[in-house]
């Protein structure tokens, strides 16, 4: 049988430190009542602060995780029901069904590897925390797969929170993340500058091509500005736009632009093409030039302009200034005027005069 250990009474000096411990005087709290501190705590508050004093580790750690939940870098998971995917519209017109069965199996197998992104709600509405930014296709495979299945590990989805300065700050992160990881056609290029300025984050299409699409080149912003016309102009009456060419689309962006809108828009109008196909022809055979049935009248005899006067302006292109019985006359020449220079010229004489 083990031998009990004796107990001895303390010392003295132990007792005296104990005396010590319960005679202190207690802290008053800021604003608040005298309250005793228990010897024990007070201890632990005094090592807890001496720790944080000494580890300045402890204290840089703590500063880059704040700095990096506030810079949105830190993912968490969000319930799907909290995040709005329409809250900013979507450059996406169409989703081909194979893409999304593909996405849908890899998430199934492997889990979702990359996470959406995700801006808060001012004022959130319907129970919606979230904004959407990019990552459209990755939340509508989560949500499918948890009404097909119902298994609530559909039901969060991995997002970075970012917190974008203004609307065009959000549609210009949309339109980069997509830029990179979706084939979009420069028919939804278009279309996303139009609805974003009709959204009022820009001033106008031309604005928001400029600014959605800054690092490309002057010449695919000058198409994307067709494209956005062209939507302007048929988008509510076109039924196959995705499946237009980027030749098909230029060349019915030049009939709006040469005044064929009318004539483009009645006829799609009065008629139900079956697939892009049909639309297509549709649209060819709405601008073919008819025979006139009367002789033309002769034309008028054009009056001789006046002396005109040139400037020479910069990247090599000469202004001419001339004046006729009409109006005033003016000619571009040299290198510099291409199709690009054109089209940003038109649209800055289109916001001139309103």
């Amino acid at each position: 049988m083990a031998k009990r250990k004796r107990l001895t009474p303390p010392s003295d000096e132990a007792l005296s430190r104990i005396d010590a411990g319960f005679s202190r005087s207690p802290e008053r709290p800021t604003g608040g009542p005298l309250r005793p501190i228990a010897p024990i705590a007070a201890i632990a508050a005094e090592a807890a602060a001496q720790s944080e004093a000494e580890d300045p580790t402890t204290r840089a750690d703590a500063e880059r995780y704040r700095k990096a939940l506030a810079d949105g870098m830190m993912v968490e998971a969000l319930a799907l029901d909290h995040i709005a995917a329409d809250d900013i519209l979507r450059d996406r017109a169409v989703i081909d069904a194979d893409e999304m069965a593909e996405l849908k199996t890899s998430i199934a197998t492997h889990g979702l590897r990359l996470p959406i992104e995700v801006y808060p709600i001012t004022e959130p509405n319907k129970g919606f925390s979230y904004g959407l930014i990019s990552g459209w296709r990755r939340l509508t495979a989560l949500r499918e797969l948890r009404t097909e299945t119902g298994d609530p590990r559909y039901g969060t989805i991995k997002a970075l929170i970012r917190k974008p300065d203004s609307a065009a700050d959000a549609y210009i992160s949309m339109v980069e993340e997509n830029e990179i990881r979706a084939d979009i056609s420069q028919y939804e290029r278009g279309r996303i500058a139009v609805l974003a300025a009709e959204q009022g984050a820009f001033d106008s299409y031309s604005d928001a091509v400029g600014a959605l699409f800054a690092s490309g080149s002057k010449a695919k912003r000058s198409k994307i500005r067709s494209f956005a016309l062209l939507h302007e102009t048929l988008g509510d009456v076109l039924r196959f736009p995705a499946a237009l060419s980027e030749r098909q689309g230029l060349q019915l962006a030049g009939m709006v632009k040469a005044g064929q809108g009318g004539r483009l828009r009645d006829a799609l109008a009065q008629a139900h093409p079956g697939d892009a196909t049909d639309e297509w022809a549709l649209l060819e055979g709405a601008v073919k030039p008819t025979q006139p049935t009367l002789q033309p009248k002769p034309s008028a005899p054009r009056t001789a302009p006046t002396p005109h006067s040139r400037r020479s302006l910069p990247q090599g292109v000469s202004l001419i200034h001339e004046r006729n019985g009409t109006g005033h006359v003016l000619r571009l020449e040299g290198a510099g005027v291409t199709e690009a220079f054109m089209e940003d010229l038109l649209d800055h004489i289109r916001k001139q005069l309103g």
